[in-house]
């Protein structure tokens, strides 16, 4: 699992309050060594606990200078997806809310945040969790026979300041408030999209105009920060570069254009070598691929129609020729379909794929098998997760859970690597035991290269996942949206193999 100080043994969550003190003091215990704390002060309420109690929660790693609400390991307190999957992604959005108004929906932004954690609603895994007698022993609330199923298992609240959403200790005079929050939050079973835990600020980008046509994206993203050029010169050299690669597959420029309409309209996205090749350009390593060797593009959950639509319009330009094929096994059922388009002109050889996900967009990104295929072009926008090692040309190879014998492979002209041990400096926000979030992650990079006329669409195809956006606005955008699925959190191994690496284990 990835890397944590407190080690539990425990295959379930504490229930009574003695079970729950004797977890946090075991947590605290571990944690207390060092500064800044590793630990916040929460407030539980187990399903066999008469008053509830206020407990330790250990902060994720890598998140102890400013933790936020979605930087803690509830999983010790309450039961989530997140205890049985150690490497690879998980939704962390249906885990919790935050609310920020008192009373709900008056518009009055209360000096805390309080954030409430249970188990996940409308999961058949929470329908066999024990009914929350503690919720019921809450003022108000009449008997358990009122509680309703969603409310079941455990209940954790963490506290947080409104100026900069970092996590506080919950105290004694806090409890009062919180029961009837809880009770009032709860009972009006209001929806938890509409209190998300996270969110954060947009940021705009600038450059430099002179320099943008001959710099590699490291370059570029440092010119974003000076306000001495219109930022509209570096979008429009993105844009060329995007164009550039992608006239490999569809070389009329009319076409091109009809294309990330299509992609922006149908909310999909394109990843794989294409993206690597935009990202690699002006690069001492632009040489690695002169060719990517397809256009992978993964279509959101939005059924047949949406898979129809995309197989007309490449027909319609110039791809009529394609294959049914069974989607690998590694992805663990993400994909509906994959199918393979080829060009009906007989110099171009290389295909474009169509992966259609079953629920979410970027839980198939994330269940790539290197992290050279962890970059995404959307219609608005482009993004990396791992910058660094693309500029380097290498990659982290990453097993997926609960695959056996799933093998791993990546391009001849990428350097693979199996763990980190090779690295020579700090892992700092790549590290890969560490948990990382895609939203206000601190280890992507993200560039808005076409900005379409509504401000809405920016959430359109990464479900509002990345920096530059608002989270919080996510209720404004279209009802009909599929890929509004909240926050992933992921790592990519169980240890870190480098040496300078704070969390480093030996083997």
């Amino acid at each position: 699992m990835p890397f944590r100080l407190y080690k539990s043994t425990n295959s379930q969550v504490p229930s009574t309050d003695a079970e729950l003190v004797e977890l946090s003091r075991s947590i605290e215990a571990a944690c207390v060594q060092g500064t800044p704390k590793k630990f916040v002060k929460c407030f539980a309420i187990g399903t066999d606990s008469s008053t509830g109690t206020i407990v330790s929660v250990e902060i994720h790693a890598g998140c102890h200078d400013a933790p936020r609400n979605i930087d803690l390991h509830i999983e010790d307190y309450v039961d989530q997806r997140s205890r049985e999957v150690y490497v690879g992604s998980y939704n962390i959005s249906s885990t919790g809310a935050c609310i920020r108004e008192w009373p709900l929906s008056s518009g009055q932004e209360e000096p805390y945040h309080f954030s409430v954690y249970a188990a996940p609603a409308y999961s058949k895994s929470s329908e066999s969790l024990p009914t929350n007698i503690g919720f019921s022993l809450i003022p108000h609330c009449q008997s358990a026979h009122s509680i309703d199923w969603s409310f079941k298992g455990n209940i954790l609240v963490a506290k947080s300041y409104h100026a900069d959403e970092c996590l506080v200790d919950v105290e004694e005079a806090d409890i009062y408030f919180i029961k009837r929050l809880v009770y009032s939050f709860l009972s009006r079973r209001e929806r938890w999209a509409d209190h998300p835990l996270a969110s954060v600020e947009a940021r705009p980008a600038w450059g430099l105009a002179i320099m943008v046509p001959y710099v590699d994206w490291r370059s570029l993203h440092i010119l974003r920060l000076f306000r001495l050029a219109s930022p509209v010169a570096i979008r429009r050299e993105v844009k060329r570069r995007i164009y550039e690669v992608l006239s490999k597959f569809l070389p009329n420029l009319g076409d091109l254009d009809k294309f990330f309409d299509f992609l922006f309209k149908t909310r999909s996205v394109i990843v794989g070598s294409v993206v690597r090749k935009i990202l690699l350009l002006n690069s001492c390593n632009d040489s690695a691929l002169d060719v990517p060797y397809d256009l992978n593009i993964i279509s959101p959950p939005a059924g047949e129609t949406i898979d129809e639509e995309f197989h007309n319009f490449l027909r319609g330009v110039g791809y009529s020729r394609f294959d049914d094929r069974k989607p690998r096994k590694d992805y663990g059922g993400l994909l509906r379909s994959f199918v393979e388009m080829h060009s009906d002109n007989p110099d171009q050889s290389q295909p474009i794929t169509i992966s259609a996900s079953r629920k979410d967009i970027m839980e198939v990104v994330l269940a790539s098998e290197t992290t050279a295929q962890m970059n995404i072009l959307t219609g608005m926008s482009i993004v990396s997760l791992y910058p660094k090692l693309v500029s380097t040309n290498e990659c982290l190879s990453v097993p997926r859970v609960g695959v056996a014998d799933a093998k791993r492979t990546s391009s001849p002209l990428v350097t693979r690597y199996t763990d980190n041990a090779h690295w020579t400096r700090p892992c700092g926000s790549y590290c890969p035991a560490t948990i990382r979030k895609t939203v206000g992650d601190r280890g992507s990079f993200r560039y808005m290269w076409c900005q379409r006329e509504r401000r809405e669409m920016e959430i359109w195809a990464l479900g509002n996942r990345f920096p530059h956006v608002t989270i919080s606005d996510r209720h404004t955008f279209d009802p009909d949206c599929a890929l509004r699925r909240g926050v992933l959190a992921w790592s990519l191994h169980d240890c870190c193999r480098n040496p300078f690496c704070e969390y480093f284990v030996s083997n």
